[in-house]
């Protein structure tokens, strides 16, 4: 998936859990703040590229901006895989879920007490990085 694609998906779960009130609005805003900061340089990449067509890679255009050091002669964006690692939940009927999802569920209050005797409580713990 590209990034362009990644943050759309991101977006729209973001919409989602506003509407059903799961994060506050202050967050929610902050969060745009972010997207909308991506979004300028994804556009702006996307005219460089351009332009590099136009020109060909040693245009004097593109050749000013790598000098003037406001681009990289080299890949723009890395894109890592990032596909989240699944696991089947006994308590969810043995559906699979993210380790995301299973640290959410198992950290509800009404959840805590039969998650913490599933293989994967602990191993989630440590694989998933939880800000304090």
């Amino acid at each position: 998936m590209g990034l362009i694609e990644q943050e759309i998906m991101e977006i729209r779960t973001l919409a989602q859990e506003v509407m059903k009130g799961t994060i506050s609005d202050a967050k929610a805003s902050l969060m745009l703040g972010f997207y909308n900061q991506t979004s300028k340089r994804v556009s702006q990449m996307i005219q460089i590229a351009g332009l590099q067509i136009k020109e060909g890679k040693n245009g004097k255009s593109y050749n000013r901006m790598v000098a003037s050091n406001l681009i990289s002669d080299g890949a723009a964006i890395t894109i890592e895989n990032k596909t989240p690692e699944m696991v089947r939940c006994p308590e969810q009927g043995g559906r699979c879920i993210s380790r995301l999802d299973c640290l959410d569920y198992s950290g509800d209050e009404k959840h805590i007490t039969p998650c913490q005797q599933c293989e994967h409580f602990t191993v989630t713990r440590k694989q998933v990085f939880v800000k304090p």
